[in-house]
């Protein structure tokens, strides 16, 4: 009898990893970094390595990379100082969102203030 509940709970385990296959293989995908045009990673190690620079530029110091245009791209970044251990990540730059369009203008803070009645 207990070899019959052994092989049952086997077989429902084999048959839940079968049915999950998607887990799987999302452990080998590299996490996603998400960007608008302009904006800036921060530290994520040094020396990037970028499929396509065209989608991004990396930092003046190194450290990270800037969204250029909307589109996606992958990146390494050296974590360990030079020791050959770099982290993988699927960087995804989009448009930044259009203003609304019943949002009030903005005054810049040093904006003359208007005259009443003149």
């Amino acid at each position: 009898m207990r070899a019959l509940a052994l092989a049952a709970s086997l077989t429902a385990a084999l048959v839940g990893a079968a049915a999950t296959p998607r887990r799987a293989r999302a452990a080998d995908e590299p996490p996603i970094l998400r960007l608008t045009v302009g904006e800036e990673t921060g530290d994520l190690g040094v020396a990037p390595r970028c499929d396509d620079l065209t989608i991004v530029a990396v930092k003046g110091s190194g450290r990270g990379v800037r969204g250029l245009r909307p589109g996606a791209t992958v990146c390494s970044f050296d974590r360990s100082g030079g020791g050959g251990i770099r982290s993988v990540y699927r960087i995804v730059v989009v448009a930044p969102a259009p203003p609304a369009k019943d949002a009030p203008a903005e005054v810049p803070a040093n904006a003359p203030t208007p005259k009443r009645g003149s």
